[in-house]
């Protein structure tokens, strides 16, 4: 809860969306049985952001993803450059989601899972909202489910956005 209240201003830096998903990859527990792949260029370009808003959504995505196949599946991330900003693509060999839910998913407090609050999602649609991206799903039952964020080089902020987090 922590963290989705206290998503608002960004502490924008340069940085390599690289470098924070191997990061964050160092902190999360793969669960035994689960192949994780990563696609991403040798060379990835740096964007404005801010890092531990980033951190967060790649922690959550990856947390449901890794929950999602259980004891055994395939989750797949990608890294692309794309025409003014990057794409990061979370795939998983899960059991979809339904149609009914795709569209409460992001929604805070609403989960499918035994032990969770349902917030991870929602900071994920946040976190892309605060940096003028986008967050989308693609969803199969039986198939797996695939998340799709873009992030523009440099976040696109109104005016008054910027005001208020230059004075903080």
């Amino acid at each position: 809860l922590e963290h989705f209240a206290s998503l608002g201003g960004l502490h924008i830096q340069t940085v390599n969306l690289d470098d924070l998903l191997a990061e964050e990859l160092t902190h999360l527990t793969i669960p035994d049985g689960v192949s994780l792949f990563i696609d991403q260029p040798p060379v990835f370009p740096p964007i404005q952001a801010d890092p531990d808003q980033l951190r967060l959504l790649i922690h959550h995505l990856l947390d449901n993803a890794f929950q999602a196949v259980g004891g055994s599946g395939v989750v797949k991330i990608g890294l692309k450059p794309v025409a003014e900003g990057v794409r990061l693509e979370v795939e998983d060999s899960g059991p979809g989601i339904p149609p009914e839910q795709l569209d409460l998913i992001f929604e805070p407090l609403f989960t499918t899972q035994e032990h969770g609050f349902g917030l991870g999602l929602a900071i994920c649609q946040r976190v892309a909202q605060l940096h003028g991206g986008t967050i989308t799903v693609e969803s199969t039952v039986g198939e797996g489910s695939k998340f799709t964020v873009y992030l523009p080089s440099v976040p696109r902020q109104t005016p008054d956005r910027m005001v208020q987090d230059a004075a903080a």
